[in-house]
């Protein structure tokens, strides 16, 4: 499964065991790993992602049809929290974020800036003295800078 699939397979069941999806990374190699970022309002701690683990590792073994081996990681999403979501651009608009592109946007592969507004389909970004507007679909990566830990 490609992670648009596993996305789609995992929203549902997580969020009705009460958590968000807020994004995964799946690793190919010999040791095949799933991570699977987690949040919900008051916060994540171990218990939380050993109880969805156990959950979503029993859904996964039925629903994945390849029979190969994989590590399954979940974790809290961090201080660096990756945005993947209309309403997560809205939920931090005002902080500052580094975004990674598909492809060149406007010449750039990546960009840090102050993320402001958030449309249906867009997110809009001051950067460099300029205001952006990025279409989501555009976005391969876009996560919180903290500053705490520069």
């Amino acid at each position: 499964m490609n992670k648009q699939d596993l996305i789609e397979l995992l929203e549902g069941p997580i969020a009705q065991l009460g958590y968000e999806l807020v994004d995964l990374d799946k690793y190919q190699g010999s040791n095949q790993t799933l991570r699977i970022f987690i949040d919900k309002d008051s916060g994540v701690g171990i218990d939380d992602c050993a109880f969805v683990s156990n959950q979503i590792g029993a859904l996964l073994d039925v629903e994945d049809t390849s029979n190969k081996k994989y590590i399954l990681e979940v974790s809290s999403p961090g201080l660096d929290r990756r945005l993947r979501t209309k309403d997560h651009f809205l939920k931090f608009s005002g902080s500052k974020i580094y975004i990674k592109f598909k492809s060149p946007f406007e010449g750039k592969i990546k960009m840090t800036g102050i993320l402001k507004d958030t449309l249906s389909d867009t997110v809009s970004l001051f950067a460099n003295d300029n205001f952006y507007q990025i279409p989501i679909k555009d976005i391969d990566t876009a996560k919180l800078i903290n500053e705490e830990l520069i």
